[in-house]
C-alpha cells in the first residue's frame, strides 16, 4: 500500500466538510498486469438523485525547496490520468495540496501542465480544514 501523506487528514475533513463523502481511500485500479492506487475516491448527492464521483490524490510537498517533489506529483497524476482513459473511465482525478504549497511552490507553469494532463486542482487550508480554492479538470 501507499504511504500516507501527513496532510492527508486534514485534507480529508475538508473535503467531507465540503459535503463529500470519502468512500474509500488508496482507490486501487489494475490493468493488464499494471496498479495504480489513487488516495481517495469521493461522492456526493447531485441534484438528479444521482453521485458525482472524483478521484483525489494528496501531495504534502514537504520539502521546502524541491521541485523534484512537483515534477513528481505531475508526473503521478499525468498516469493517473492516462490509466484511467485506457480503461474508459472519465472520473475527474483532482490534486489536493495545502494552501502553504499552493503559494510557496505552485506557479502558472504548473497550473497549465495540470490543465493540458486534464487534472483539477484542490487548495486546503490545513489548519481550518477548509477549501480555498478549486479549479475543474479541463475536458
Amino acid at each position: 500500500m501507499p504511504a500516507v501523506d501527513v496532510c492527508q487528514p486534514n485534507i480529508i475533513h475538508a473535503i467531507q466538510k465540503d459535503g463529500w463523502r470519502v468512500r474509500v481511500q488508496n482507490v486501487h485500479f489494475y490493468d493488464d498486469g499494471y496498479s495504480i492506487y489513487i488516495d481517495l475516491g469521493a461522492e456526493r448527492p447531485q441534484p438528479t438523485g444521482e453521485n458525482q464521483r472524483i478521484l483525489i490524490e494528496i501531495k504534502c510537498f514537504a520539502e521546502k525547496q524541491s521541485t523534484s517533489e512537483l515534477y513528481l506529483a505531475l508526473g503521478q497524476v499525468h498516469y493517473y490520468r492516462v490509466f484511467l482513459d485506457e480503461l474508459e473511465d472519465d472520473t475527474p482525478i483532482y490534486l489536493a495540496v495545502p494552501f502553504e504549497a499552493y503559494i510557496s511552490k505552485l506557479n502558472h507553469i504548473f497550473e497549465n501542465a495540470l490543465k493540458q494532463c486534464r487534472v483539477g486542482l484542490i487548495v486546503i487550508d490545513i489548519e481550518d480544514e477548509e477549501i480555498t480554492e478549486w479549479r475543474e479538470p479541463s475536458i
